[in-house]
């Protein structure tokens, strides 16, 4: 498929004289596009076991026992907040904005709600 696409553009003008200034620059700004898509749709999760949670937000991975963990929130996203007085946001549910406009229940009060039930039912 790449081939067919090469030849059939190959007279292009612009792909003739290829390697120009802003060939380069382009390349770089596509990959950092789709860098960024990748980190901030696909990364972002929430795991359960028995022994604890962890969260993969964009940047960053949490893990913590479910001894750690105080309570969750459902603000704009989950909140997780710890005993030592840490909060930390997951990104892998958030709020969808019609919901927070209206004060609707949305997907991240059903989410935070299970968990809290996962860890009562895990510590007690």
């Amino acid at each position: 498929m790449v081939l067919i696409g090469v030849l059939v553009f190959a007279d292009y003008p612009k792909i003739k004289r290829f390697p120009d200034a802003d060939a380069v620059n382009r390349l770089i700004l596509y990959s950092g596009g789709i860098i960024f898509a990748l980190l901030f749709t696909i990364r972002p999760l929430v795991k359960v076991n028995s022994v604890g949670l962890e969260i993969k937000n964009p940047l960053r991975t949490y893990r913590f026992v479910w001894a750690d963990i105080k309570k969750f929130h459902a603000e704009d996203r989950i909140v997780v907040e710890l005993w030592d007085g840490r909060k930390v946001r997951c990104w892998a549910v958030q709020r969808a904005r019609a919901s927070q406009m209206r004060g609707r229940k949305s997907i991240v009060d059903d989410v935070t709600q299970r968990l809290e039930n996962i860890r009562q039912s895990i510590t007690s």
